[in-house]
């Protein structure tokens, strides 16, 4: 069978549902082919990631009704929260201005954060390098900002000279998610006038030149679905897994694969009154100076069960499956926790999921983190109507941010949308 439409989306755990949602907007017939269930045995909550997403001023209507549709959401009362050797700074409370001061940060690092959705590139490149050469006594808050959240990994005194500052000082907040709620999200796009294709499989991409054609499926529906349009977020090594045949035509060099990436644990912590006093969600880091990777930086967020925390860490990609080696961090972990929280004596209830499964079950990391000198290597096939949108391309992978670099691929199809109508009523205008 044949199917035909304008745009066809391919993407998993929900990142083509404001896309796709958006390209319907402006009047397009889209198709989203939705393929998470073949991408290994994550849960929701692996699915969601660490960051939680930053209620940016830059957000549109539409992205903003993307964040809130699929479960429900909280937000965190105290902002972005960091708990050092020294104790806690939150970033949204009257003492933030205080703890900030106090923290030995110069005035400039945590203004600049402020300040930088206000600042042109070239006030943004002269205080990148102001913060480059200075102390990092007086700018890790900066170079952290760069980093915690980057697809690309640098040494903490490095951070800077990367990509972009997550917005710490907007309200944030935490998508509680659910298989029941990605279901809801998929009807909700649906809702958007986008045809739905979920649980499918790839089966072939057919191209003529440097133009695609069609991409065969099979899901509840099968066949080859035709289109003007496609965009591609699925990362290299997610498309390696998922159809070898494709990957060879997009990747004809190969894929990049990270050399970091997060992975989640779960803690119980006995109850007691420090438990009402935790943020939902915050950021503990052991020692500013060590790397902010294993145990030393930990983003941990509290569950719908009280007395569970999810604690997210950075490992390299190559001990992802080392049983002993996750052991090994969750000791670290439960030890710092216990230096911070006394009495609450946690212990580790679920094990990452890489520790449970092999990579042929569980596939490629969900929030890999990438070398540098390996994006600039990546080499991707040229096509003249494919737009690439995933993991190698948005700079931060907090939800915010993740949209935001979508929206290149928006403006891209809105000129060529804009071409084609033209065209259209030149040819109308000039038929007898």
């Amino acid at each position: 069978m044949e199917g035909g439409t304008e745009v066809v989306l391919v993407a998993a755990f929900g990142r083509g549902n404001w896309l796709a949602a958006e390209l319907a907007a402006l009047g397009l017939q889209v198709s989203l082919v939705e393929v998470s269930e073949q991408l290994g045995r994550w849960t929701p909550d692996d699915w969601e990631g660490p960051f939680g997403y930053f209620h940016s001023e830059q957000l549109t209507p539409l992205q903003r009704e993307r964040l809130i549709e699929e479960d429900y959401t909280e937000d965190i009362p105290e902002g972005f929260t960091l708990w050092l050797a020294d104790g806690p700074i939150d970033f949204r409370s009257s003492l933030s201005p205080h703890l900030l001061a106090e923290s030995g940060l110069t005035r400039d690092a945590y203004e600049f954060l402020g300040q930088f959705s206000t600042l042109n590139a070239e006030a943004i490149r002269q205080k990148r390098e102001v913060f480059r050469r200075g102390g990092f006594q007086q700018n890790w808050l900066v170079h952290l900002a760069y980093q915690i959240a980057s697809h690309v990994f640098k040494p903490n005194a490095e951070g800077v000279t990367y990509g972009r500052p997550l917005p710490l000082f907007s309200p944030w907040g935490i998508r509680r998610v659910s298989r029941k709620g990605f279901s809801h999200s998929l009807k909700w796009v649906e809702s958007k006038g986008v045809s739905v294709y979920p649980n499918a499989r790839l089966v072939d991409l057919a191209m003529t030149g440097s133009t695609v054609n069609s991409l065969e499926i099979r899901s509840a529906w099968s066949g080859a679905l035709t289109a003007d349009q496609f965009v591609w977020l699925l990362s290299g090594e997610e498309t390696e897994v998922l159809a070898p045949q494709i990957s060879a035509r997009l990747y004809p060099k190969g894929v990049v694969k990270p050399m970091w990436n997060w992975v989640r644990y779960r803690l119980r912590i006995e109850q007691g009154i420090h438990m009402e006093t935790l943020p939902l969600k915050f950021v503990m880091i052991r020692d500013l100076y060590a790397p902010w990777t294993h145990a030393n930086l930990l983003v941990v967020q509290r569950t719908v069960q009280s007395q569970d925390l999810d604690v997210w860490i950075r490992i390299p990609t190559q001990h992802r499956f080392q049983r002993a080696y996750l052991e090994e961090q969750s000791r670290g972990m439960t030890q710092f926790i216990s230096t911070k929280i006394p009495g609450a004596n946690p212990v580790v209830v679920d094990m990452p999921q890489d520790h449970l499964y092999e990579y042929q079950e569980l596939g490629p990391p969900r929030f890999p983190i990438y070398q540098d000198e390996d994006l600039h290597h990546l080499f991707r096939a040229s096509l003249a109507n494919m737009h690439y949108s995933s993991s190698e391309d948005w700079v931060l992978q907090e939800w915010g941010s993740v949209l935001k670099d979508q929206s290149v691929v928006v403006e891209s199809i809105r000129e060529w949308k804009k071409r084609r109508d033209a065209k259209r009523l030149k040819e109308a205008a000039a038929a007898p």
